[in-house]
């Protein structure tokens, strides 16, 4: 079997504006599993700021055989994965058991002023969007306010990637209403976040950053942290999301699969696992929403992922090397 490794830039609508900065131009690296006339395909879409490292870091360990990083080792995992689906004729969705149905499409809505935020609202709503999540800092109730004001059928989260300091300013989006909050506090204060689910009473706590192993996951129970835990196949792996789906519901907390502004390759997983019991308030990006190019369809029809990705117009440099024996497991 080859390796195919694909580092595309993906045209962005509007720059993404998070906690963690701004970001331009979306830079990802498309991995394929070659075998015959089948290829499998993941994608490793570190984000500046919130991952360690970067699509240069991804390139080379992929490319020269390297230890991989997170967001590596776990494309890697999802193309094997594919790859399996693919020689079953069977669609992704269907071959890790995400049978629920189909996810309602969400738009994530980056930092900024209120006119700028109900605008991209209501971009989400023409796109046939059921949910909106806003990224936020503190002080940022306002503008949760106003969303649920003006669109009043929109489900309406909101992120805050670790950047609040108290309860205070968490509570305040609760009572903006919010449905739920992701990652109010630093990942590590476990004991903050189960503070804050003891008072509140109709959004619920989900932590992301937190979640970056199985162990991770385990300390989050035991402390009763999360109403849900937010699993990313783009930083862990389709494997260890079923995995750590099934431990969460075991334990009675809910989940939510997230996204890291992916093309359609990242995305399309993302709606293929939506459908794994006890999710809820999933990263379903529909085709459309951050980019003005994009590889293909996030919602295929076809076997794996549900598609060939096409990026020739987006491809910075491609490659093609042997795929060791061995790379490519990922466990929660």
């Amino acid at each position: 079997m080859n390796l195919v490794v694909v580092e595309i830039a993906l045209p962005l609508r509007s720059p993404i504006v998070t906690a963690y900065g701004e970001v331009g131009e979306r830079h990802t690296i498309l991995v394929g599993v070659e075998d015959g006339p089948l290829i499998g395909w993941g994608e490793a879409a570190p984000f500046p700021g919130a991952d360690a490292e970067s699509t240069d870091d991804v390139w080379h360990a992929l490319v020269e055989d390297t230890p991989l990083p997170p967001t590596a080792s776990a494309a890697l995992s999802t193309a094997l994965t594919d790859l399996a689906a693919r020689r079953e004729g069977t669609a992704l969705a269907v071959g890790v058991g995400a049978t629920g149905s189909a996810p309602v499409a969400s738009l994530a809505i980056g930092a900024g002023d209120v006119d700028r935020t109900l605008g991209d609202a209501e971009r989400a709503v023409e796109l046939g969007c059921g949910a909106v999540k806003l990224k936020v800092g503190p002080g940022d109730a306002e503008r949760i306010t106003a969303v649920t004001a003006r669109f009043p059928g929109l489900t309406v989260g909101a992120d805050a990637n670790g950047s609040l300091s108290d309860e205070g300013q968490a509570l305040a989006f609760e009572h903006a209403g919010a449905a739920y909050l992701e990652q109010p506090f630093d990942p590590a204060a476990l004991a903050a976040h189960a503070r804050l689910r003891e008072r509140t009473s109709t959004m619920e706590v989900v932590l992301d950053e937190t979640i970056r192993s199985a162990a991770d996951a385990e300390r989050v129970f035991a402390a009763g942290a999360a109403d849900r835990i937010c699993l990313k196949p783009g930083r862990l792996g389709i494997d260890a999301v079923v995995e750590l789906a099934a431990r969460a519901g075991a334990h009675g907390v809910g989940i939510k699969i997230g996204g890291m502004f992916e093309s359609a390759v990242g995305r399309s997983v993302v709606h293929a696992l939506a459908g794994l019991r006890g999710s809820r308030f999933d990263d379903a990006a529909p085709d459309g929403a951050y980019f003005t190019e994009d590889v293909g369809q996030a919602v295929g029809g076809g076997a794996g992922i549900g598609f060939d990705p096409d990026a020739d117009r987006l491809t910075l440099r491609r490659a093609r090397v042997p795929l060791s024996p061995g790379r490519g497991t990922v466990r929660a």
